[in-house]
């Protein structure tokens, strides 16, 4: 059993910055009979619609997104950084081809709300999705990024959520 305080989001204090670009988190959708997993590194947090909202992008090829489009919640967990092969791991190979958990030793556990954290993650965010939409070419003002991030066209799906409850282990 962990041991876990329950942040309200509007109380969270953190480096948004750090969380995805230097942590990274795994996206994790479904539920303990059927999820799958992913390593993610570009996304933001902020006030959208009223409400404390998480979003993030994930490109259409994914295994992930399948589960992401399935479900209504989603969580991302950040691990201790002694984990980093494991984020390397969900991060390269897909969960179409490969069982993630058995590979890395995930210990998968459920929230209160059935939703998918790991007994590894440090810090989870429990989200519901709100709105979803995918980039378009033709919306890009800055066209080198299509040449840098998207030289096959695959352009990111791009998913609001609402972060509903983190949960932080206590050491």
């Amino acid at each position: 059993m962990l041991n876990l305080e329950i942040i309200e989001p509007r109380s969270f204090s953190g480096n948004v910055f750090d969380l995805f670009d230097k942590d990274w988190m795994l996206l994790t959708a479904g539920n303990i009979q059927s999820f799958n997993t992913m390593t993610i590194s570009w996304g933001m947090m902020g006030i959208m619609w009223g409400r404390p909202t998480l979003i993030t992008v994930v490109r259409p090829q994914r295994h992930t997104r399948q589960f992401l489009d399935k479900n209504s919640y989603c969580t991302l967990s950040v691990l201790a950084k002694e984990h980093r092969d494991i984020m390397n791991y969900c991060g390269k190979f897909s969960g179409k081809d490969n069982d993630k958990i058995k590979e890395t030793g995930l210990l998968p556990l459920e929230t209160d709300k059935g939703n998918i954290h790991f007994q590894q993650s440090i810090l989870t965010f429990e989200c519901k999705k709100l709105y979803k939409t995918q980039f378009l070419e033709d919306d890009f003002f800055d066209k080198t990024l299509i040449q840098s991030a998207y030289p096959n066209k695959d352009y990111h799906h791009v998913y609001f959520y609402e972060i509903k409850r983190i949960y932080r282990k206590i050491q």
